[in-house]
């Protein structure tokens, strides 16, 4: 089989959006960011998931190495990048800033099958990179069992030498917690896409997630989060003709956390159905997530993730696997 071109942009899509099923709660690994910021109440939590005065803030790097070869092996890829992550907490507030400072995306495809894009054939060989960077800084207000937060991101990605790319969001929503261990979460997000040569198109995302956690952060703790995440098919032409699209697709991603005395174990999940077909078939996308980690209340934490994704742009071809390595080192004050 060789690999066509479309799914190579739908690799470099997939490396470009980390696993984040963390909606309701957040995750125990420190060094981990959240998808909305309202989960960043459970940060800094002791036993029975109250709040955890003495312990103020993270500061956590990661860095982010993937290859990987298509099964005839006339195709590569790889993928770099680097994050960093602030968290503070003053007494019912929680601040979080998230810097993407690059991630690098190169395809490298040799003799693959002829296609089209708009009517343009693609046949050949060639190079495909991919350049993004984000930024992201939230808010969180912890009161009686309740979280509420809103954050504001900025995105940039493009290919090779062509116009960027420009994404901003908006994210509000809330976690609602019902006993000590369970936690239930809405939230919505307004998303504006826009490049210098195409209309600007504008679409919100339907967010929602349940999640346990339970136990002593000092002894055995457990975390549990199931999310799902629905984005609309949405179009727009402007009058020179050109049109600009986001395709529509529904994601669900689950998370499962423990740590027995600062040693954590982690395993995620993520899958993408993508809600309309293209000219080459049904798409989709999965990732699966194993780590191990150091994760004591204060001190340096670090953990080590092992990537493995699966892509598929037709029913009649088999998947792509890519494997990645997430490195991130920090320190919780």
């Amino acid at each position: 089989m060789k690999l066509s071109f479309p799914l190579l942009l739908l690799m470099a899509a997939g490396w470009s959006l980390p696993l984040l099923a963390q909606v309701a709660t957040a995750p125990l690994d420190s060094s981990l960011e959240i998808r909305m910021p309202q989960a960043a109440s459970w940060r800094f939590v002791k036993a029975g998931n109250e709040q955890d005065d003495n312990r103020t803030a993270t500061l956590a790097g990661v860095t982010f190495n993937g290859k990987g070869e298509s099964d005839n092996q006339q195709t590569d890829w790889e993928t770099s990048g680097k994050s960093f992550l602030l968290i503070a907490q003053t007494e019912n507030v929680n601040i979080e800033a998230y810097n993407r400072t690059s991630l690098k995306t190169t395809i490298n495809f040799q003799a693959y099958d002829c296609t089209r894009v708009d009517d343009i054939p693609l046949c050949g060989t060639g190079k495909v990179t991919q350049d993004r960077v984000e930024n992201r800084l939230g808010f969180s207000l912890k009161a009686k069992g309740a979280s509420y937060g809103a954050s504001y991101n900025t995105e940039e990605f493009s290919w090779a030498n062509s116009s960027p790319y420009k994404r901003q969001s908006y994210a509000l929503g809330g976690t609602w917690q019902f006993g000590k261990v369970l936690f239930a979460s809405l939230g919505l997000e307004r998303v504006t896409q826009s490049n210098l040569y195409l209309p600007t198109l504008n679409w919100n995302n339907q967010i929602w997630a349940f999640g346990v956690m339970a136990g002593n952060p000092e002894e055995t703790q457990l975390r549990l989060e199931y999310a799902g995440i629905t984005s609309p098919e949405k179009n727009k032409t402007d009058d020179l003709g050109r049109t600009q699209r986001h395709q529509g697709e529904q994601k669900s991603l689950l998370s499962a956390e423990v740590k027995m005395q600062g040693i954590l174990l982690h395993f995620r999940k993520e899958t993408t159905r993508y809600l309309t077909a293209t000219y080459w078939g049904e798409q989709s996308r999965s990732r699966s997530i194993m780590g191990l980690g150091w994760a004591p209340s204060n001190g340096i934490i670090a953990s080590a993730q092992a990537y493995t994704d699966h892509y598929q742009i037709s029913t009649s071809q088999p998947d792509q696997v890519a494997k990645s390595l997430r490195l991130s080192v920090g320190y919780n004050f």
